[in-house]
């Protein structure tokens, strides 16, 4: 039996963005900030520094 992986929320919840909303998330961060859910904000900031920190190895 395959044991399911543990996903992180932030890469859950991520996945349903549409392609429209990361391309506001990425490009409009100002909107992004104002209007996102304090939660939706920081599981896209936890997303994004895990990108930079693979960037970085």
């Amino acid at each position: 039996m395959k044991e399911e992986r543990e996903t992180d929320p932030a890469e859950r919840w991520v996945a349903t963005f549409t392609w429209e909303d990361r391309l506001i998330a990425r490009f409009f961060p100002r909107f992004f900030k104002r209007y996102a859910p304090e939660e939706v904000q920081r599981q896209w900031e936890l997303l994004l520094a895990r990108k930079q920190e693979r960037r970085n190895r």
